[in-house]
């Protein structure tokens, strides 16, 4: 391996509607199996880049993908609380199981086969055999949600990361806790064992990657080099190797016996929630929320190829005041400017380096203002399309925008508790304050802040969604959603059509890719109960 450096993919796969959740390689190292937001599974010919077949079945996120030791199955683990089975030569459905009262986070077969482990957001990881689907047992931590699970091989323990920075140790024959290592505060999002079952890696929230020794529980190496949280570990096939992927869009490759860093690679522009070596160990395969999948040589670093481009998918759109206009902004972090008129495009804007999922025109026409999933808000002149002005907003995706009436300041929704005021001329950040909803005592009380919020946006249909849930929850005295002709039913049915995440206030976003009214009623009831206060 070349000394520590940036890499380059070799090799970029294009085809999610979505952020890519997890990719893993087939164990021939032939295939790549990927899954995403977009409730889909996909295989990839690594060889080609070419699509080979979309498995499709899953009603929610696609959280995780695992092969069995043999290839002939691949299992699936999503946000509909299920568990799928396909056939990986024919892509044919094979079974499902539903057991788990909320999320499934991960699957993964023992290294011989027998076994599938799952982990979910109801506290239980359960173990199956893999070839009746029977659940042989239930291992509860009714103290927090587990994110990860891993079969140790060559023996019989199994690690599961857990949301309050711990990781059990259990033995799967028995169900007994045989240890418990703390890895600070924050989830730990991801565990993998070394092949040969000596060491354990965990990845935490806070950029936190730590090493154990696996019979001990021994902290053999704190690893640095990721500034944010830590989505995925993987070691290489020799067990040399730990490659871990961060919220940061970083990946870094380490040294399993010494601890250093050995190279970072640099290249997606979201997100990196998955990362896994091919068997033979030359590749490194990462998903992300950029919607790609990524080939790297471990060795050379070089760019191959691009495979299966897609065109950007279109995050947000705005007309212009005049309605002369439309502003779409894409998941590239291109902004295309639109003549209504004619349908044909103006002029395309670029300079954020991933998605654009807000947009505003001025009051005047003259001004555009956009916000990216990198955390930044540009201000562009309308007619000559070029950048004016760069606000440096704290690291989080603004959530909405909206000038002042004199076009003299301009309000970024920082997060679902706070906005940000920014002069126009400047940009320089004016204030930050509270915009939290209240619902006590069967009142509807917001505070004067968000008051004015809403009466200076009372066409956007972010805050009319935030405003009715509030209303609902306040003036039915419960859900006010049984009834399918409900505002709230109606106002959720009328988005289906058009699937996308969006931001509704109070750190609340809604997925309206839905199609069964069951999952509807349940999304509202956990909507409304995230804005209680």
């Amino acid at each position: 391996m070349r000394s520590a450096g940036v890499r380059v993919p070799i090799g970029e796969f294009r085809g999610h509607a979505g952020p890519v959740s997890c990719v893993t390689f087939s164990p021939d190292g032939r295939w790549i199996a990927s899954g995403g937001t977009d409730q889909v599974t996909r295989l990839w010919d690594v060889q080609t880049g070419h699509p080979l077949v979309v498995l499709e079945g899953h009603s929610f996120w696609v959280f995780w993908v695992a092969f069995s030791p043999d290839g002939r199955l691949l299992a699936t683990a999503s946000a509909d609380k299920s568990i799928r089975f396909w056939d990986t030569v024919s892509g044919e459905y094979v079974d499902i199981i539903v057991d788990h009262s909320d999320w499934v986070r991960t699957v993964t077969f023992s290294p011989d086969g027998q076994l599938l482990a799952s982990c979910s957001r109801d506290g239980t990881v359960r173990l199956w055999d893999a070839r009746t689907r029977d659940c042989i047992r239930v291992i509860s931590d009714r103290l927090s949600e587990i994110n990860s699970v891993a079969f140790q091989p060559g023996g019989s323990m199994i690690a599961a990361g857990l949301c309050y920075g711990v990781i059990r140790l259990w033995d799967h024959k028995t169900g007994e806790c045989l240890r418990t290592l703390s890895a600070g505060t924050g989830r730990v999002n991801s565990v993998a064992f070394s092949p040969d079952g000596g060491l354990l890696a965990s990845g935490s929230d806070y950029g936190a990657v730590h090493l154990w020794d696996a019979e001990s529980g021994d902290c053999l190496f704190v690893l640095k080099g990721h500034i944010s949280n830590v989505r995925s570990v993987s070691f290489s096939p020799d067990g040399r190797t730990l490659a871990s992927s961060s919220s940061d869009g970083s990946i870094w490759l380490h040294d399993v016996r010494s601890g250093e860093r050995l190279a970072l690679f640099e290249g997606h522009i979201g997100r990196v929630d998955s990362v896994a070596f091919s068997p033979n160990g030359r590749l490194l395969a990462s998903g992300s929320d950029d919607l790609t999948i990524r080939l790297w040589d471990i060795e050379s670093g070089t760019c191959e190829r691009v495979l299966g481009r897609s065109p950007p998918y279109a995050y947000s759109a705005v007309l212009s005041p005049d309605q002369s206009i439309l502003a779409v902004g894409h998941s590239d972090g291109s902004i295309n400017l639109w003549d209504v008129r004619t349908r044909t495009v103006l002029r395309t804007l670029r300079g954020h380096s991933c998605g654009v999922f807000e947009l505003a025109f001025s009051h005047s026409g003259l001004l555009l203002a956009s916000g990216a999933s990198e955390s930044g808000v540009r201000l562009w002149d309308v007619t000559s399309g070029e950048c004016i002005r760069e606000m440096h907003t704290p690291l989080t995706m603004p959530s909405s925008l909206s000038f002042s009436s004199d076009d003299s300041i301009l309000r970024v929704g920082l997060s679902g508790l706070e906005d940000g005021y920014y002069d126009v001329e400047t940009g320089q950040q004016l204030l930050t304050v509270s915009n939290q909803v209240q619902v006590k005592d069967g009142d509807h009380k917001w505070d004067d802040c968000l008051q004015d919020n809403i009466d200076a946006m009372t066409n956007d249909t972010r805050v009319e969604i935030f405003v009715e849930i509030a209303y609902l929850e306040v003036s039915m005295n419960g859900l006010g959603i049984e009834d399918p002709s409900s505002p709230l039913v109606s106002l959720l049915r009328s988005y289906v059509t058009n699937p996308q995440w969006v931001w509704i206030g109070n750190g609340v976003w809604i997925n309206y890719a839905f199609t069964e009214e069951g999952l509807l009623k349940e999304r509202a009831r956990q909507i409304i109960s995230q804005i209680k206060t």
